[in-house]
């Protein structure tokens, strides 16, 4: 199974959210193949990410079975 998780936090000592979504992704990894988009260009920049996030699924949504949001805002 291949597996598109979005996350918007950078690194897992940013906070809660951050930890959760780090753990998570490495939770699913044993059970198959997870593709992770992440945010590396910081909260101020977070539209940024946003187009960015969402073009890159557009291109490739049909090449995975499972898309997996990391909080509510995404």
């Amino acid at each position: 199974m291949r597996i598109f998780f979005v996350s918007r936090g950078r690194r897992p000592t940013d906070g809660g959210i951050e930890r959760q979504n780090f753990e998570l992704a490495h939770a699913l990894a044993e059970s198959g193949e997870v593709i992770r988009i992440r945010n590396f260009f910081g909260r101020l920049l977070l539209p940024i990410f946003f187009v960015y996030a969402f073009s890159l699924l557009l291109c490739r949504i049909r090449q995975g079975d499972v898309l997996l949001l990391g909080d509510a805002v995404l």
